[in-house]
């Protein structure tokens, strides 16, 4: 049988396809498994099983994380590793809905603190954290600056459950003495 040039070259083609075609399935389904760069879960059992409210990275390695109980958490490492940083340990318990900072050292914990209100306040990058009194649960907030904070709440009345307020604190220092 006298093969020319140009079946030479289709069976080539044929043969490296078929090859690429197999190595393409198996890939696929690795792929399908253990896709690289997955979202996947993590468990933090010093914090007894409490929702994390809210999350906000500086960077790719420093974040914050808020509990929806008594717990503000700290990342250096992008997150593989989280560590307490705050922990309520008064018989009224902190309630955190918002974390936000503003440099590598100042941030905000917005929540309310038992029957009253308040955020969380640190200048030390976390290490350190003191209550301002907020008129009004900080369920959403926006930091300005250090001078000016912005909190949404809602309405906290009988009538009326649904309806957005905001409260601009332009005070200096926040409150924090």
């Amino acid at each position: 049988m006298n093969h020319t040039s140009h079946t030479r070259a289709v069976r080539f083609l044929s043969g490296l396809f078929y090859f690429f075609s197999i190595f393409i399935f198996i890939n696929a389904f690795n792929f399908q498994h253990n896709p690289p760069g997955a979202w996947r879960q993590q468990f933090m059992p010093e914090i007894q099983g409490l929702d994390i409210a809210d999350v906000v990275f500086l960077d790719s390695l420093t974040g914050y994380a808020v509990a929806k109980l008594n717990y503000i958490l700290k990342t250096t490492n992008g997150g593989e590793n989280w560590s307490i940083i705050y922990e309520d340990t008064t018989t009224v318990q902190f309630i955190f809905a918002r974390i936000q900072f503003i440099s590598e050292n100042e941030g905000f914990a917005g929540g309310f603190f038992g029957l009253n209100y308040g955020m969380m306040k640190t200048t030390d990058a976390g290490q350190n954290w003191s209550l301002v009194n907020t008129p009004t649960f900080a369920e959403d907030i926006f930091v300005l600056s250090s001078d000016t904070i912005w909190l949404s709440a809602p309405k906290v009345s009988p009538a009326e459950y649904s309806a957005q307020r905001m409260v601009e604190h332009p005070g200096k220092d926040c409150g924090v003495k």
